[in-house]
């Protein structure tokens, strides 16, 4: 099976743009400028591109979370996302109320150089990867709730902020896809590329060539 469509959402990994949106926040033609404003105070926590599994049509934002500076007393602070929580099955354009959030799946956690997980005045154990399920392909809003510390120590109050996560489905990647063996049509292609035309007519020859395009093709695309 080829892939004929560049708009169907194969199996296979993925990156994506995202970012986090303040909730009350219209989201600008140019969201995804740096300078636009509206972002949530996480979204500088974000790495935006984030990586997206998709197995049995499912996906999965396999979203990284960075190191931030902040301005604290004067002073400038490293500061870390210490919690995300999201909504399982809400996918209205309104945002969710009386209703609980759920924490996401922590995959990997800050660690130092020794492999101890990193602390500071503010908190410990701040993840660094994290899964997101989304509800199908192509879900582009996605409610959350994030915790920073530092803003919280910044402001009493101000550390736990709802937001929007927004993706832009036309910026996705695939990185990879259906893991199949190609051994054997390699083979075949380089043992073909090495024929010569010898007493052969040029229509066999043309042919042939025509064949190896074919075969390579199906070889380079990762959705055969």
């Amino acid at each position: 099976v080829l892939k004929a469509d560049g708009n169907v959402v194969f199996d296979g990994t993925y990156t994506i743009f995202g970012r986090l949106w303040q909730v009350g926040q219209d989201i600008p033609e140019n969201w995804q400028d740096e300078t636009a404003e509206g972002a949530s105070m996480g979204d500088k926590a974000l790495n935006h591109t984030i990586q997206m599994t998709v197995k049995d049509g499912r996906p999965t934002l396999n979203l990284e979370f960075i190191q931030n500076r902040y301005s604290l007393f004067g002073e400038e602070q490293t500061g870390y996302l210490k919690n995300l929580r999201y909504y399982p099955g809400y996918t209205d354009i309104l945002p969710p109320t009386g209703l609980t959030p759920t924490d996401v799946t922590v995959t990997a956690y800050w660690e130092d150089d020794a492999g101890n997980r990193i602390s500071d005045d503010y908190g410990t154990d701040y993840p660094r990867y994290m899964d997101l399920p989304l509800e199908s392909l192509g879900q582009n809003l996605i409610w959350v709730q994030v915790y920073v510390p530092v803003m919280e120590a910044i402001q009493s109050g101000t550390g736990t902020q709802p937001a929007k996560l927004i993706l832009d489905w036309d910026s996705r990647i695939q990185i990879s896809g259906n893991d199949t063996d190609k051994t054997g049509l390699n083979a075949l292609i380089a043992e073909a590329k090495d024929t010569v035309q010898g007493d052969a007519s040029q229509e066999a020859w043309d042919a042939l060539q025509a064949a190896i395009a074919s075969a390579e093709a199906v070889s380079a695309d990762m959705n055969t």
